[in-house]
């Protein structure tokens, strides 16, 4: 997940796993499940609208780069 132009590309699932590339569209659901208790967006980052996603509570701007922790009550929850 460290280099957004990987979340560009258009693989099947099997290939995906074995060059460990994820899309944006599942980087969005494991954040909205609740996977990550802190998450940080920067400004060059294709996740720049995490912060529409509506999950955390708290945030912190360092930087180009923004913090995010503590999920709200809903809809995310942490995984168990």
């Amino acid at each position: 997940m460290e280099h957004a132009d990987a979340h560009k590309l258009k693989l099947a699932p099997a290939e995906a796993a074995k060059l460990h590339v994820v899309s944006k569209a599942e980087v969005e659901r494991r954040v909205k499940s609740g996977e990550f208790p802190t998450t940080v967006s920067c400004d060059d980052d294709d996740t720049s609208d995490l912060e529409d996603w509506d999950v955390y509570s708290q945030k912190a701007e360092f930087d180009r780069c923004t913090v995010f922790w503590q999920f709200k009550a809903s809809p995310a929850k942490p995984k168990s």
